[in-house]
């Protein structure tokens, strides 16, 4: 039986070693495998299945594969990044049927999430890959490569769902139900996450807080309603004065909102995966 790959992408690229050194390099991607070729000469293969997310530079034209085990990243710059990562995207999701991690990272750190060759001989399940910036691709904003990718109808899980968005403001007795988002003056955006993103904001009354807006259609398309309403109730409910708490909870056709304290200084999870460890004083 023969094993036949459709080959989705080929192009010549910039391939950025470990000594941050530029190589020119034809990257080959087809629906099982990458292939990173110097010349006519195989140099790696990487299979799909293999990948376990991609990193863009938010201001050039970089971006680094993360692949699993022994399998260590590639960092390449090309001006063909875009179609790229959507073409991994459908090729990812038809071999592991499920959604590819796409992060957005800044120029600077870049390097700093690429999982080299050395990292990997020491522990082959250690990545560098994102855990923040998150972003998400549509199906229907992609080039339909794949003659089987289909669209599944939700519509009636969106209605039941979308029963379940407008009572969350009734479950609890603490939040402010009467807030509204022209309550609230954007001042600039602090965090992005897998659903959404946090801005800081001042309120009417000129107190600052953490508003946290997530897009309604992809927590229904990712089936996060029942965690969004988990994640609701616990900031409502809790009083502890090492955790943020919720003071404010709306949604509009669109999004839905949580505002929740401000704290300074960043929060606890980029502090731990900048520092790896705080000593006592700390």
């Amino acid at each position: 039986m023969k094993f036949i790959e459709k080959i989705l992408y080929s192009n010549q690229v910039i391939k950025i070693n470990r000594y941050n050194i530029s190589q020119q390099r034809n990257l080959v991607i087809t629906t099982n495998g990458i292939y990173n070729l110097k010349k006519k000469n195989l140099k790696r293969r990487i299979a799909i299945k293999d990948v376990i997310g991609v990193s863009v530079c938010k201001t050039n034209n970089e971006f680094v594969i993360h692949c699993c085990d022994l399998e260590y990243d590639y960092n390449y710059e090309t001006p063909d990044v875009k179609k790229i990562v959507e073409i991994l995207y459908l090729a990812y999701k038809e071999v592991n049927q499920k959604y590819l991690h796409i992060f957005e990272v800044e120029l600077k750190d870049i390097k700093n999430v690429v999982t080299q060759k050395e990292d990997k001989k020491k522990n082959p399940n250690y990545s560098k890959m994102p855990t923040t910036g998150q972003i998400l691709m549509y199906e229907q904003n992609q080039k339909q490569d794949f003659p089987s990718e289909k669209k599944v109808e939700i519509s009636y899980e969106k209605d039941k769902y979308q029963n379940k968005i407008q009572n969350a403001e009734t479950q609890s007795t603490k939040v402010d139900k009467t807030a509204k988002l022209e309550d609230f003056k954007i001042i600039k955006v602090i965090g992005r996450g897998s659903y959404g993103k946090i801005c800081l904001v001042e309120h009417k009354t000129k107190e600052l807080y953490a508003m946290k807006s997530l897009k309604k259609n992809i927590l229904l398309d990712h089936d996060q309603i029942e965690n969004i309403l988990q994640e609701k109730k616990i900031l409502s409910t809790i009083k502890h004065p090492f955790l943020v708490s919720m003071s404010y909870c709306f949604q509009t056709t669109e999004r839905v909102y949580f505002i929740m304290d401000f704290m300074r200084g960043g929060d606890l999870f980029e502090h731990l995966r900048k520092f790896r460890m705080f000593n006592e004083d700390e």
